[in-house]
């Protein structure tokens, strides 16, 4: 009864202060302590600390591993005390296999773009376009990066982000440089989960698959061609969900795609379409024109960042080892296949 009036009062306490993070859509609730090495996901953090109470219910009993493996809350100490330290909890977990894989998942990221007023006016002068590209990781050779999102909307202070929310496309479209992917059909996908290619291109989604990979399995002989679809939000206004990469999908094969954390800008002033294929230098059949060096960065560690742009300096981080600079004329499909 003890252990059971326990689990009821540590309900209550996580009910009560965790009531703004449900509102605001959180599904995931973990436990944070100065252990914690894991990256955290979704809804702002609510403070528990050992001084709050729900108004119905106090904890007097030290809280060990097994109380939060009951209620399904992930921690890494052998024993938690709230009587030692505070926790921060992020919304309430579902356990079921969708949200397991929707574990697997990168996590929502931030980029702030800060430029002064003369780099701006001599971008617009040219009519530069700012572009971002998405990596991912395949054994697969032969898939290729598409343009995800290209803006002229950038100002001294220009904030791209995008969520965890992924989808999973077919086409009949060829992967050819410099050629738009027209999608066929496409579908909410978790990593973790294969979709199941039938006459068409549609189909349903499984539960099965590698975690970390968005799988695509060909259940028939016709050759199409896949990805992943992710949306963007530049400056607060969120897009549809756009295609970044490409790869073949041969008859009765299966596909299996790593969503990778990295996230490519470019400045250039080729007008390109958000979903064409990446041409490599050699291939190259767009127009003359100017190209800036990219920046590409890895929130494998992290969820938002601050880099800096000036239109002769290039980009600037305060050189951490989270990004690096790329020639402005490099070849990308090397920095978003890997």
């Amino acid at each position: 009864m003890r252990y059971i009036k326990r689990l009821h009062n540590l309900a209550w306490r996580i009910f009560a202060d965790t009531a703004s993070a449900v509102a605001a859509g959180g599904n995931r609730c973990f436990c944070k302590s100065p252990r914690w090495t894991t990256r955290l996901k979704t809804t702002q953090p609510v403070m528990l600390t050992t001084s709050q109470s729900s108004g119905f219910h106090n904890i007097d009993d030290p809280l060990t591993r097994r109380d939060f493996v009951k209620l399904c809350i992930l921690a890494t100490q052998k024993t938690l005390r709230v009587n030692s330290q505070s926790y921060l909890f992020w919304g309430l977990l579902d356990s079921s296999p969708v949200e397991s894989a929707m574990s697997n998942s990168p996590y929502n990221v931030t980029i702030n773009i800060n430029m002064n007023a003369d780099s701006i006016q001599k971008l617009l002068a040219s009519q530069y376009t700012l572009y971002g590209y998405k990596a991912v990781q395949s054994t697969d050779k032969a898939g290729r990066p598409l343009v995800w999102f290209g803006t002229q909307s950038y100002s001294t202070t220009t904030v791209v982000s995008c969520s965890d929310a992924y989808q999973v496309y077919t086409s009949s479209s060829p992967i050819v440089s410099g050629e738009q992917i027209t999608v066929g059909f496409s579908t909410g996908i978790l990593c973790g989960q294969t979709l199941q290619v039938l006459d068409g291109g549609v189909g349903p989604v499984v539960n099965t698959g590698n975690p970390g990979d968005v799988s695509i399995a060909n259940q028939t002989t016709t050759e199409f061609t896949c990805g992943i679809m992710q949306e963007q939000i530049i400056n607060g206004n969120p897009s549809a969900f756009v295609p970044y990469c490409a790869f073949p999908l041969n008859g009765l094969n299966l596909q299996e795609i790593r969503p990778l954390n990295k996230i490519l800008l470019m400045f250039a002033t080729a007008k390109t379409n958000t979903g064409t294929v990446v041409a490599d230098n050699a291939e190259s059949t767009t127009p003359p024109g100017a190209n800036g060096p990219g920046i590409i960065i890895d929130f494998s560690a992290m969820s938002s960042c601050t880099v800096t742009y000036d239109v002769n300096l290039g980009w600037d981080w305060d050189d951490y080892a989270w990004a690096q600079q790329i020639p402005a004329n490099e070849n990308l499909t090397p920095w978003l296949i890997e």
